[in-house]
């Protein structure tokens, strides 16, 4: 087996560095949230251009990952994942030296489209090197990946970003990219291209009147959350006076969005995924649009967003968990597409979070994305589920 030999009960080494390169990746696509105030300050731009880097980074990834998994399936993997990880690499490089506006928003859409090539790839890889027996776990590590980056790598980049500058940021982003391209090099060997759902069969999938509206529950509910997370920063200097709580906002996002990425799943697999979804969607409205009223002080300001964050998180995995039920036989196809869904959302919360910040300021923000998320809520209502077909949604593999 490629990758290292692995134990009866372990998975091969290779795994966990695909999960140190989701991690790198993860960190990347979120670092904007700590680092916009200098970034605003240091290049003479608003707040809410400053975003649009956010905005531009989530478009390219939700656009090109569908395109590039077809015009790409020919790769073998290995080859494809090195130089995804190199045109990633070379984006965060330009974006450290870049010495205006232009050249940084050239950057993130030079690392998104590395992105975008990578990840999907490397949750294929990751699979293929367990077998089909282990694939499930692997797939968890792989992505186990982009949960660490929210608790640890958004906020060590935050910390870097303010003591060491926002250029250095992105030059440790390109440093890690380029040792994990290497540990890839080494340690992976050579993977078959893999089967790639064509755009035929993608867009299939979406003639199903119910997978669109689980999609714009997801993609409207992410829309609301990065909404307010993007320029949380800003947030907590409003209520607080002091950037300082940032690392710890964005701690607490993580921590407690992995707890509610664990209940969700248990609550999706004891009862009705879509009860779930709608009380993770309420929730997370709730604690948002109760963030102006009551969010007066670091303790209260903490807590709510522990609250947001944990409901936040909850609400994909309800998501998947619809998507395989309505689509039994092809469910990998329908979860794929709720990526680009979620990517499309980041995109608009872009839109909303400069729109909001120029009109009723950053301390209705929160307010604001607790509306849309009010209106992921409303669209959850609609949502219903046939009686299961008694085909095993959990063993359908993942497109590439």
């Amino acid at each position: 087996m490629s990758g290292g030999s692995a134990g009866r009960r372990g998975l091969p080494a290779t795994i966990y560095l695909l999960a140190v390169a989701t991690f790198v990746v993860g960190t990347d696509k979120d670092l904007l949230v700590g680092i916009l105030p200098e970034l605003s300050a240091d290049l003479d731009t608003s707040a809410g251009l400053v975003v649009q880097l956010a905005t531009v980074f989530a478009l390219t990834y939700a656009v090109a990952a569908p395109v590039l998994a077809v015009t790409l399936a020919g790769w073998p993997r290995r080859r494809l994942m090195l130089a995804a990880l190199g045109v990633f690499t070379a984006g965060n490089l330009l974006c450290a030296l870049a010495p205006s506006y232009e050249v940084l928003l050239a950057g993130r859409v030079v690392a998104a489209l590395g992105a975008a090539a990578f990840t999907p790839t490397a949750a294929a890889a990751g699979a293929a090197a367990a077998g089909p027996d282990r694939s499930g776990r692997a797939l968890a590590v792989v992505f186990a990946g982009f949960s660490l980056a929210s608790v640890a790598g958004v906020p060590l980049g935050t910390l870097v970003g303010q003591q060491a500058g926002w250029r250095w940021v992105f030059a440790t982003i390109a440093g890690l990219g380029i040792l994990v391209a290497l540990g890839l090099a080494r340690f992976l060997g050579p993977q078959a291209p893999g089967q790639v759902a064509g755009l035929a069969d993608r867009v299939a999938v979406l003639r199903d009147a119910r997978v669109r509206r689980v999609l714009a529950v997801s993609g409207t509910a992410q829309a609301a959350g990065f909404a307010f997370f993007l320029l949380v920063s800003l947030h907590a200097e409003h209520v607080t006076g002091d950037a300082a709580l940032v690392p710890l906002l964005v701690l607490c996002f993580g921590l407690f969005g992995l707890a509610g990425t664990w209940a969700a799943g248990r609550a999706s697999d004891r009862a009705d995924p879509v009860l779930a979804l709608r009380a993770a969607v309420a929730l997370a409205a709730l604690a948002l649009l109760a963030m102006p009223l009551l969010a007066r002080g670091p303790v209260s300001l903490v807590a709510l967003v522990s609250v947001w964050a944990f409901a936040q998180w909850a609400i994909t995995v309800p998501v998947q968990a619809c998507l395989l039920r309505l689509q039994p036989a092809t469910g990998s196809i329908a979860v794929s597409l709720n990526s680009s869904a979620m990517y499309l959302g980041s995109a608009v919360a872009g839109l909303v979070a400069a729109g909001a910040a120029g009109t009723v300021g950053i301390g209705w923000l929160p307010g604001v994305a607790g509306l849309l998320l009010a209106l992921a809520g409303a669209l959850a209502l609609t949502i219903r589920l046939r009686p299961a077909t008694g085909q095993a949604a959990a063993g359908v593999p993942l497109p590439t």
